[in-house]
This record gives structure tokens, sequence and C-alpha cells, in this order.
């Protein structure tokens, strides 16, 4: 016999009580415990779980499902795996129901639960996207034990949940927490996975990001899914970039590139293309510098602009490289080359507003500035790639090699890198530099 128990359980803390507390003891939270009811046996205890030898398992296949979007099966690994989740997570408005619907449209049946918006609302976001007649059926309801059956016993290809925040449970089951809750969303989201493992569906639950950048939401959840994607946006808010945080099945190194238009997210197949101009003329204050997103080099343009400074205190100004680093920049190059920024306003824009996080930007920022400064314009054809110490010294990059051959693909004639050895030998004149006073060198004077 078994007999049913009632305790509670914080919403914040996920702590367990024996009996309801106004405010939590181990985090201190008010009005966050909610009653969760157990089932305990008062005779023996359940039979143990039986033991496999690794050996004897049989490893099956996975078969992959490409979705529509080349960038988007390239995050994943080649694409969807059957029976495997995939979590999406994004600042509101960047694109993932766009994401979703415009991938569930390449499939052939799929159920598609509407949790933040009506059907007839995703009608009209289908027929704006041109999907109007895409194999979908629609449920707007987001309890998690009435979706599971359906799941189990006539299975569908895909099924998206948008969003996980809105699954729910019926009124007669047991459930702890309220909606949206950490408790809420493990316990609904659990299910839901495990139902899809079972008939090998693949799930797309998309998520909310909390004020930080995170997944809103239990970690657990990021550790139930077998792949979390992250959507971000560039400053000028054209491009969307997908990246893999966890991947079971892939690599979680690459990234792909949409550009977001009115009839949807589109691929970027060749983004530096895109973020180079058109028309490559020696400008003062332009060099242009190669960046790693995952393991996708992307050429981009800086355009740095130096103007005497009308204010006891100069501007530094910066649009997609890190502000603080550019002024550790300036600070070398006042100390290291002898350029004197502190009577100067500086100003520096990546092309697009394009936000650089790596190192191996310096030579390109640093190249930028001393240009406009001189007044003396950068070769276009040259490419600037290192990373700049405090004390001068140029240091090594990854993945130079393959930098350098998209450089060349794109018309490049020579590269200003730092010292390093190269498996290969590149397509493209390469001119090394150990310090700045080097870069300089290099410089037109």
């Amino acid at each position: 016999m078994s007999r049913k128990r009632t305790n509670f359980i914080c919403s914040d803390c996920q702590t367990p009580q024996p009996r309801w507390y106004g405010r939590c003891p181990a985090c201190g939270s008010w009005n966050t415990l909610h009653p969760i009811e157990e089932f305990g046996e008062q005779s023996a205890a359940n039979s143990p779980p039986s033991l496999i030898p690794l050996r004897e398992v049989t490893a099956g296949s996975h078969p992959r499902r490409l979705a529509p979007h080349a960038e988007l099966n390239r995050v994943l690994g080649g694409g969807f795996v059957a029976g495997g989740t995939v979590l999406i997570a994004g600042d509101p408005g960047i694109g993932k129901s766009t994401l979703a619907l415009q991938t569930a449209a390449g499939f052939g049946n799929v159920l598609y639960v509407c949790g933040e918006e009506s059907p007839s609302q995703l009608k009209l976001r289908a027929e704006r996207l041109g999907l109007a007649d895409a194999a979908l059926h629609l449920i707007d309801d987001t309890r998690a034990d009435a979706i599971e059956p359906i799941l189990r016993s006539t299975p569908p290809e895909f099924v998206v949940v948008d969003s996980v925040q809105t699954l729910n449970f019926s009124q007669s089951l047991r459930a702890t927490g309220f909606l949206g809750s950490v408790s809420r969303i493990r316990e609904t989201s659990s299910l839901l996975i495990q139902a899809a493992k079972a008939a090998d569906v693949t799930l797309l639950l998309i998520g909310h990001v909390t004020k930080g950048g995170d997944v809103a939401g239990p970690m657990a959840l990021e550790h139930l899914v077998d792949t979390v994607l992250v959507m971000e946006q560039d400053v000028s808010g054209e491009f969307r970039l997908l990246r893999a945080t966890k991947n079971r099945f892939g690599p979680t190194d690459m990234v792909g590139l949409f550009r977001m238009t009115e009839s949807g997210l589109e691929d970027v197949s060749n983004p530096s293309e895109i973020l180079l101009p058109r028309d490559r003329r020696a400008v003062p204050g332009a060099a242009v510098t190669a960046s790693l997103e995952g393991k996708r080099p992307l050429l981009v343009e800086l355009q740095a602009l130096t103007v005497k400074t009308t204010y006891g205190m100069p501007k530094r100004v910066s649009t997609g490289i890190d502000p603080n680093r550019l002024s550790m920049l300036l600070a070398v190059l006042e100390r290291k080359a002898g350029l004197s920024f502190s009577q100067h306003d500086v100003y520096l824009n990546s092309a697009g507003g394009f936000r650089l996080r790596e190192t191996a930007t310096d030579l390109g920022v640093a190249a930028a500035t001393a240009s406009s400064l001189r007044n003396l314009a950068v070769p276009p054809d040259t490419l600037f790639c290192g990373e700049i110490s405090l004390s001068g010294e140029i240091r090594p990059v990854s993945r130079l090699g393959t930098r350098l051959a998209e450089a060349a693909g794109l018309g490049f004639r020579r590269a200003v890198v730092p010292y390093q050895p190269l498996s290969e030998e590149p397509e493209i004149a390469i001119h090394p530099v150990r310090n700045i006073e080097d870069l300089l060198c290099r410089l037109p004077s």
C-alpha cells in the first residue's frame, strides 16, 4: 500500500520543506513554497532496476532531418536528430518564432503548440512569410499532460513548443510552482522530452532569456535537452547570429548567420562579402581585420576617426569593439609607438556595427586609428590580424591559416600578422611583425 503525503518546495531555490513557511528557510524568499504530493511505499521497496552491460546495448541509428536553412543545419552539425530536443533562446522579438515557423514548414507532419500566439495570429505570421499552406497542425492547449499522449499515440515528425514558459498541467494533477516558475518548467518540459525520445519525434522548444542573457528557467532544462541554441543580433538589428552552447550530436564552435527581411530570416552564406565594402578604396582610417565566430572566419572593415578634442577630456566612442579594449590599445600606441591621442577624440566603428569579441582584431584597430591620426590611407588589399599585449608585442592567434584562406578568396594580396608557424603555405603575401613598432613600419608614412 502506498500513502500520500504533502511536502512543500521553494520555486526559487528548489529546496524541499516538510511544512509550509511564509519565508523559505533556505533562500529567504517570501511566498515561494508550494505544495507537492508524493507517494511513498509503506511495505517493501520497489524491485531494483536490471543491469545492462554496455557491450549488449545496440547503438542504433540517429537519422538527421535537414532544416530548410543551411545555416541552421551548420550549427546543428548536419540537421535535427530524430528523438532529439533543441532549445532556442533569445531576447524578445529577435526572431525565435520566425525561425521556428520557417523550420517547421520544411517538414511534412508538424505539431505546433501555440502558447504565446493564438492560431489566428500564427496564421497571419505564416501568410506574411509565405507559408500559409505549410503542413502544420496547431494546438492552443499548453497542458503538457494533454500534449504527451499525442506524441505517443500519433507521433508527428516535428514538434514546436512556443514557448516552454507557457507549459502547464491539468488542474487535476499535482504540480509544483506556478505557471512559468522554475519547478513548473522543469516538470512539463521533462514530460514532453521523455515522450519525444520514446517516439523518435524531433522536439523544438522556444525559451526566454533573463536580463543577464541567460536562458530563463531551471538549469536542469539545459541539462535535459540535447542542444541549446542562443540567438543574438548585431547593433544594426539586420543580422542574427545563432550559436550552439551545448550540442550532444555536433560541434559547439559553429555559428550561423541570418538576415532579417520582410519575408523572414534568410541565410547569409558568405558574411564577409556583406561586412566588407563593395568598392574597396584607400581611405585614411579604414583597415580590414579577420575575426572568428566559432570556426567561421569573418572579414570586417574597421573605421576610425580622430579629431582634435574641444573638451579637457578626449572622447572614446566605439561601436562593435569593447570600449575598454580600445582605450587599452590607444594607451599602448601612445606609450610604445609615440603616437599622441591625448588631444584627440577617437571614434571607432565596425562595419554594420557587427560585434567583435576576439582580441585578434587588435592589429586592425591599431592600424585604423594610426592611419586616421596620420591621415595616411592603408592599402585596401591588406589584412591585419593579431593580438597586441600591454608590452606592445604582437601575439599569435588561433586558426590563422583559416583567416588567411578567407582573405585570399576575397582578393586580398597581403596580410600583416604575428610571427607564427603555418601548416600550409598561404595564397597571400605574409608580412610578419613582432611588435607595435614593426606595425608602424608596415603602414604608409
